[in-house]
């Protein structure tokens, strides 16, 4: 704590939380930006495997697949989030 509190003294930092922020943003670097369409992909193939290998194998393919669907997705209440918040920024 000590570290830390020299840490803010040097940097005019105000206060506890900010200092360990700001040093965690200096270690991690910055923040990172809107995910790319392809990492997007990427994620859903990578869920839909984790998925595939975690789901009941006793419900019917259609139910699976449906079930899996549904995951990927999200609920509903959140599916327009993404869009809303693209159409603020244009």
């Amino acid at each position: 704590m000590a570290s830390i509190k020299r840490w803010a003294k040097a940097n005019g930092s105000p206060s506890r939380s900010d200092t360990i922020r700001r040093l965690i943003e200096q270690a991690l670097g910055p923040p990172a930006g809107p995910a790319k369409s392809g990492s997007r992909r990427k994620a859903a193939e990578l869920a839909g495997r984790a998925i595939d290998s975690l789901g009941d194998q006793t419900a019917t393919v259609e139910e699976r697949a449906h079930r899996k669907r549904r995951l990927i997705q999200g609920p509903h209440e959140f599916r327009d989030v993404g869009d809303e918040q693209r159409k603020k920024k244009g």
